[in-house]
């Protein structure tokens, strides 16, 4: 717990002194990131430690505080983000934090539930960028077998799970909410596939982060509790996380280099 509280106000240390150097400007780029990842890293160390010693309350403040810290150095950057990315994020803390709302019996399914609308907003954000008729016949096959052998392993972990989840309902979520996020990691390959670009790249990484940390969630849920694959799951959680804020943050770099290029045409 000592160690819990340590950590805690080195984070709190960090982020007031960034807060104010970022307003006095004289932060670099270099030094924020550094920052950034500096306070990333002791979350991470602080999932180890909760996972290891079985601590509850550090596992879930910990986990709590994510978004909350993802969302702070965001906007010491970026003034702006889209209402499906806002819907996305406070979904995404409301599931970190099921655990102070829910009891033991509950938890499980309301993260499912919050999981699955906020990958909703993720393929909201994407959706108008996938063009399938527009993509070439070979890419389409492709994708098509991806899709055809990834429902075929969702269908088999799906029929593995009624076996070992006691009720119904928790696994029609579990299978809800891993459908969710297949069409989502679809989306994201079928765009990248079809535009290869930085900020596409981005967005598949950031959802093949989520799909693995998803995967190691539902091995530590339903059948081995390891210290060292829960601190796994976290890493790779936080990471894809970063990974979409950098995605955000391209394609508003992208959007205004567009703007600029056709406002000086028409000039």
């Amino acid at each position: 717990m000592l160690v819990f509280i340590v950590i805690i106000k080195i984070i709190y240390y960090i982020c007031f002194n960034l807060l104010i150097s970022n307003t006095m400007n004289n932060t670099s780029n270099h030094s924020h990131n550094n920052l950034f990842f500096g306070i990333l890293f002791l979350l991470i160390i602080l999932f180890a430690i909760g996972s290891h010693g079985k601590n509850v309350m550090l596992l879930n403040v910990s986990q709590g505080l994510i978004i909350p810290l993802f969302i702070v150095f965001f906007f010491l950057k970026n003034k702006t983000l889209s209402m499906p990315l806002i819907a996305f994020f406070l979904f995404a803390f409301f599931s970190d934090t099921t655990s102070f709302f829910f009891d033991n019996y509950n938890v499980i399914k309301a993260s499912s539930v919050l999981f699955f609308l906020g990958y909703i907003c993720l393929i909201g954000v994407v959706i108008n960028k996938f063009k399938f008729f527009e993509t070439d016949r070979v890419v389409g096959l492709y994708l098509l077998t991806v899709l055809s052998i990834n429902m075929y392993f969702l269908y088999t972990i799906y029929s593995l799970l009624k076996v070992a989840a006691s009720d119904n309902f928790e696994t029609l979520l579990f299978g809800t909410k891993s459908m969710s996020l297949m069409v989502l990691a679809f989306l994201a390959l079928a765009i990248y596939l079809n535009k290869q670009t930085k900020s596409a790249l981005l967005f598949l990484m950031a959802v093949s982060c989520l799909v693995f940390a998803s995967v190691l969630n539902y091995i530590g849920v339903y059948y081995i509790y390891d210290w060292r694959f829960i601190t796994l799951e976290k890493a790779s959680y936080i990471l894809g996380l970063y990974l979409l804020f950098k995605y955000i943050i391209q394609e508003s770099k992208t959007s205004k280099e567009e703007r600029y290029f056709t406002d000086t045409i028409f000039a």
